[in-house]
C-alpha cells in the first residue's frame, strides 16, 4: 500500500511540475521583461504571403508551395525575422478558412500576397502565374520576388 502512495505522490509532483513549466513558458513568451514589448506585436507595415490549398493536393500544388516558400525564405530572411513578411500555408477548404475563397476570389490553390498597414488590409495580389512558371525556377523566383517587393516597398 505504501508503494501505491509513493507512486501517486510522484505522479502528482510530475503533473504539478508540468503545469508550472507550461504556465511559465506561456507567460514568458508573451512579454519580454527587459523591453516590456509584446513578442507578438505586429509591425506597422506587414506583408503576409499566403499559400492557399485544399484538402486534396497534387504534385504541382505541393511543388508550388515548396518553391514559393523557399524563394521567400532565401530572398527575405531579415523581413521574415522582423515580422514585416510572414509565410502562411492555409487550407481554404477548412470550415474556419472558407471565407478566404470569397476574400481573394480563390478557385484553386493560389499564392496570395496581402499588405497590411497598422493591422488593416490595404491591398492584395493573387500570383496566378505561379501555375505556368513552376519548373522554370529563375522565372518563378523573379515573379514571386517581384510581387513581394511591390508590396514590401510600397510606401
Amino acid at each position: 500500500m505504501s508503494s501505491r502512495k509513493a507512486i501517486t505522490a510522484i505522479l502528482l509532483v510530475f503533473v504539478a511540475a508540468s503545469v508550472v513549466y507550461l504556465l511559465a513558458t506561456e507567460l514568458g513568451g508573451q512579454k519580454s521583461a527587459a523591453t516590456n514589448v509584446s513578442i507578438d506585436e505586429t509591425p506597422a507595415h506587414q506583408v503576409i504571403a499566403y499559400y492557399f490549398h485544399g484538402y486534396k493536393r497534387c504534385h504541382t500544388c505541393l511543388s508550388i508551395e515548396a518553391t514559393a516558400k523557399k524563394v521567400i525564405e532565401t530572398a527575405y530572411p531579415e523581413q521574415l525575422k522582423d515580422g514585416s513578411l510572414v509565410w502562411k500555408a492555409v487550407n481554404f477548404e477548412a470550415p474556419e478558412n472558407t471565407h478566404f475563397a470569397d476574400d481573394y476570389q480563390l478557385v484553386a490553390s493560389s499564392l496570395v500576397l496581402v499588405e497590411y498597414r497598422s493591422g488593416e488590409q490595404v491591398q492584395w495580389i493573387n500570383l496566378e502565374d505561379v501555375w505556368e512558371l513552376i519548373g522554370a525556377d529563375d522565372q518563378f523566383s523573379e515573379y514571386v520576388r517581384g510581387g513581394v517587393d511591390e508590396l514590401l516597398n510600397d510606401i
